[in-house]
Order: C-alpha cells, then sequence, then structure tokens
C-alpha cells in the first residue's frame, strides 16, 4: 500500500493557500491541511503525526522562522519550509544554517519546482525517522544482549552443565539478528549514500552490474545473495573518511575494516571474507592476503572487475571502450581471465561497447541514455534508457544547476540524430 504523508500550510493569505491545496492534489500521496494561524497548527501537531509543515515567514502572530524553530524543538523529525515574498534573506539563511528549517521557498513559486523540492523533503524526512527508528532498535537489541551476557555469566558460573543449552539459545538469538539486518540491507545502504553519495552511488550501480552478471557466473542461492550484498557494502570501510591522503593507513585497508564491520558488527562471515578479498589480485600481488587465482573466493573476483570497472568510467572519466581495454590487458595479472570475459560479454550484448560519451549539453533529441542522471543530492533525475525529447531537454535546461556534473554521459551511437516520438521514451 501506498505510504501517506501529511503536510501543514500556513500563511495568512487564503488564496496562497487555496493555491497551495490545488498543487498538492497532484502528489496523491500528500494530504495537504491549510490554516492560516500558526496556533491551530500547533494543536494539530498535538494530535497527529505530521510530516511537512510550509510555513510563510511574515505573519501578524508570529514570525515564520520563530514558530519552525519551536517546531524543531518539540517535534525533530517534522521537515520545515519556509516561503517567503519579502523576508530578509539573512534571517532565513541563518534558520537554515541553525537546522531550523530544510529550505525556503520565494513567492511567487514555480510549481514544477515546488513539487519537486516537496518530493526530496518528504522522503528526506522519511529517512531520518527511518534512521531514528533504526538507532533506537539497535540501542534496543545492544541492551537485549547485555543483560543476555550478565545472565549467561552467572548460569555459566552455577551450571557448567547447561552449557550447551545457552549456546544454542545464542545461536538462535544470532540468527534472528542475521535475519534483521538482510531486512535492514536497503535501508543501511541509504544511510551510506546519505553520508557519503559517491560511495553509495557507486555500491548501487556496482550492485546492479553484479545482478546482470549472476547468470553469466552460474551463482544460485546464498552465494548469489552474498555477492549481492557484498557489492552494497564492499566499501562501508571507507564511510566518514575523506579520500584525501590524510588517512593512508585506514584507505589502503579499508577492506579489512569492511570485513570487521559487516562480519563481527553485523554476524555476516561470509559476506565479510568477499569484501576483505575484492583487492587480491589474481597473480597473488595483491593486499590484504596475497592470495591467488581461486584461492581468491569467486565472489570477490567478480567484485573486484565490477567495482574497478565502475570507477574507471565514473571517477576517472574512462569511456567504456578504454575501461575495458585495461580489464582485457591485465587479465591474469590483476583480474580473473573468466570473470573479464563474462563481463565483456554482458557489456557487448548490452551495446554498451560501442557506446559514446556526450556532455549534458550536447544531448540532443533521439539519443538514449545508457546510464542515469542525478541530482547534486543523490536523487534520481532521468533513469538510464531514456531516450532524449525535446520536452526532456527543457527539464533538463531548468535543473541544469541542480544535476550532478559529469564529464559526459554514454549514449547508443545508433540512436544519435534518430526520429524519436515523444511516446517512445522511458517516462523518468
Amino acid at each position: 500500500m501506498e505510504e501517506r504523508f501529511t503536510i501543514i500550510a500556513i500563511d495568512d493569505e487564503e488564496n496562497i493557500l487555496k493555491a497551495l491545496k490545488r498543487l498538492f492534489r497532484n502528489l496523491s500521496m500528500v494530504e495537504c491541511i491549510t490554516t492560516t494561524d500558526p496556533y491551530e497548527a500547533e494543536e494539530i501537531l498535538k494530535k497527529q503525526p505530521v510530516d511537512l509543515i510550509i510555513c510563510d515567514e511574515r505573519m501578524p502572530k508570529v514570525s515564520g522562522h520563530a514558530f519552525l524553530a519551536f517546531v524543531k524543538e518539540r517535534y525533530p523529525f517534522t521537515v520545515r519550509i519556509i516561503i517567503t515574498g519579502y523576508s530578509d534573506p539573512e534571517v532565513l539563511t541563518s534558520a537554515i544554517n541553525r537546522g531550523e528549517v530544510y529550505r525556503f521557498i520565494q513567492k511567487p513559486w514555480d510549481d514544477e519546482e515546488l513539487l519537486v523540492i516537496v518530493r526530496r523533503a518528504l522522503e528526506h524526512g522519511k529517512l531520518l525517522r527511518d534512521h531514528n527508528r533504526l538507532e533506537e532498535e539497535l540501542k534496543r537489541k545492544n541492551h537485549e544482549l547485555e543483560q543476555m551476557n550478565n545472565k549467561l555469566e552467572a548460569l555459566v558460573q552455577r551450571r557448567t552443565s547447561e552449557l550447551q543449552k545457552t549456546l544454542e539459545l545464542l545461536k538462535d538469538s544470532r540468527d534472528r539478528a542475521v535475519g534483521g539486518f538482510r531486512k535492514s540491507a536497503n535501508l543501511l545502504s541509504s544511510m551510506i549514500h546519505l553520508f557519503q553519495r559517491d560511495i553509495g552511488n557507486h555500491a548501487r550501480r556496482v550492485a546492479l552490474l553484479c545482478e546482470q552478471m549472476i547468470p553469466l557466473m552460474q551463482l544460485q542461492g546464498e552465494d548469489a545473495r552474498n555477492l549481492m550484498m557484498a557489492a552494497y557494502f564492499h566499501e562501508i570501510g571507507k564511510v566518514g573518511r575523506q579520500d584525501t591522503g590524510d588517512e593512508p593507513v585506514a584507505q589502503e585497508h579499508y577492506a579489512e575494516i569492511g570485513e570487521n564491520l559487516i562480519s563481527q558488527g553485523m554476524g555476516m562471515k561470509d559476506i565479510g571474507t568477499i569484501i576483505r578479498h575484492h583487492r587480491e589480485h589474481f597473480d597473488g600481488s595483491g593486499q590484504p592476503d596475497g592470495l591467488a587465482g581461486e584461492a581468491i573466493p569467486l565472489a570477490s573476483r567478480i567484485l573486484k572487475v565490477l567495482a574497478e570497472y565502475d570507477w574507471m568510467i565514473h571517477r576517472d572519466g574512462k569511456s567504456v571502450q578504454d575501461a575495458l581495454a585495461f580489464l582485457l590487458q591485465h587479465s591474469e595479472q590483476l583480474y580473473d581471465p573468466l570473470v573479464v570475459t563474462r563481463f565483456h560479454q554482458l557489456l557487448r550484448e548490452s551495446g554498451e561497447t560501442n557506446s559514446s560519451s556526450v556532455p549534458l549539453k550536447d544531448l540532443k533529441p533521439g539519443m538514449e541514455l545508457m546510464s542515469d542522471i542525478f541530482l547534486k543530492d543523490g536523487v534520481l533525475f532521468l533513469p538510464g534508457k531514456t531516450v532524449i525529447t525535446a520536452e526532456i531537454l527543457e527539464r533538463i535546461d531548468r535543473f541544469r544547476d541542480l544535476i550532478e556534473e559529469r564529464k559526459g554521459y554514454y549514449i547508443r551511437p545508433e540512436h544519435e540524430g534518430s526520429d524519436t516520438h515523444a511516446g517512445e521514451q522511458k517516462k523518468p
């Protein structure tokens, strides 16, 4: 069932409230409550959860930023937006910097832009609430585990004969924790994306490549699931660290840090092992253990090829052809030849080996994107496989300042300059 959201709009002008009410009818999952009185909004907050407040800055009874500062203190997970026609920008900027508001919007607004901001604000609030819920759950689990350990110690001291039974109970508890971890995997991946977007986007792209490689490598069941999980978290050891060279030891050993977090912290030893060895070289010259050939887990060999290919494309700016040439050149030295051969097959069948890179400004109607276009905050703007139309180019021009900067976007050459009808594109 589609998740529902509640928005309160506060403005001393009824026509503004009516305009907002009409606009939010375009969002089927939103209920919009309007009022001219901030104190009435306070009473609503006391009675029901509210996901987003959009508040005018200058009102007779209280300023918008003062009211939203109060809301932040009492209801910290309600996202707050100021809408204004003439307020002091310094006051609003200060309110944003103190965390009292998420954004402020100038009157008159652009309807489409406002809808985008509201969707992102609702997603932001949901992620904050999910994050907080997960932290509380982890605290509760840790408290329960501490209590269990205390009871276990007392039992071991009094009754050695019950040790086996106690160990079985601990194993059951661990299995339940593992199940909980699997259910939380997507949420944790989103949290990584929230804190370090480049790593989050990289992990999601690599996971997609892994999903496409699984049938070619004939992986099934637990082996396939473990590879996908390792793809999402293979760079978790870098989270919280900037790749500036100031922490060379931490950066060099991020795979081991990641293994420890997943194996010891989360109890997923098999996934941790894949992460640990995805930096090994096929000839035995890699890290951290100098494993060679088939001594390296197959999933680690697959992950190495796909992760390094993705960084070559999205961080180093290589073309598909140059990145593939590097993989082929270093096959048997850095990479498993079988994995490289299967990946080459995947790229050839998908048509990416014949792709070309085009800057955002040079996109033309009829071109077919082969990679996603994201906004700077990580929100997907246009998915891959979209065929560019004049309407889409207008949208790109409107949001150009918000779009993530890249050297180029890969397109299928057979679509360059083709005559494509508007109804043939994949809707973004």
